[in-house]
């Protein structure tokens, strides 16, 4: 009977380092394996904040505070003529500090009938540029971080001009305009960490489709 038993505590501590070990032993995790449990809204502002409970693989289940973003679009404008880039400056609330990165912004249902309407917006208003051609990067939209809910499209922004009558910026923007930056300006901006993370991305999303444009050459 002892023996029994030990068998027994044995193959359930087996089972269970099975029940571990299946996600890495099967070639990686699957979102199919995770299951929200419940789901409530703690805030309701210009972004949403929600309490998700969400029952993992292995039997364990963890509590998350998850961001609600609405889709963005975030643009690094490139002038073939000069070989120069254009960047904003802003304060950023997150990080407290002014902060140097590309044009960006929501993608706004009730303003914007595509994506690119998004875009071409956002030149206008951020950098007072208009661009005759615009270029997605990816072709589908980025996650924003492991805690938000929402996804980003990167884009170039090709051959642009200045805009004579840009449109306003948002009531909570105050940007200043760096025109003429070069590529040895942007990747060190990039290496010194002065971007967030979005930015970041995209600009190095964007410095290979230059390259492989013929574009841009070392």
């Amino acid at each position: 009977k002892q023996m029994i038993k030990k068998l027994q505590k044995g193959m359930r501590r087996a089972a269970v380092w099975l029940q571990l070990l299946a996600p890495y032993c099967s070639g990686g995790l699957s979102s199919n394996d995770f299951r929200i449990e419940s789901s409530k809204l703690l805030h309701d502002s210009y972004r949403k904040v929600r309490g998700e409970k969400v029952k993992y693989p292995n039997g364990k289940t963890v509590d998350f505070e998850i961001i609600e973003s609405r889709p963005a679009i975030f643009c690094l404008p490139y002038c073939q003529r000069n070989k120069t880039f254009t960047l904003v400056q802003e304060y950023h609330p997150g990080n407290a500090q002014v902060t140097f990165g590309l044009v960006a912004g929501q993608i706004e249902a009730e303003k914007h009938k595509t994506i690119d309407d998004a875009v071409r917006d956002e030149l206008s208003e951020e950098a007072g540029l208009i661009a005759n051609t615009i270029l997605p990067l990816t072709n589908q939209g980025l996650p924003i971080d492991k805690y938000t809910r929402g996804v980003f499209y990167p884009f170039l922004a090709l051959d642009c001009e200045l805009d004579p009558h840009p449109k306003p910026m948002d009531n909570e923007e105050l940007i200043h305009v760096f025109r003429d930056v070069s590529l040895s300006q942007l990747e060190s901006y990039i290496i010194e960490g002065r971007f967030n993370v979005p930015s970041t991305a995209v600009a190095l999303l964007a410095l290979n489709k230059l390259r492989s444009l013929g574009l841009i050459r070392e």
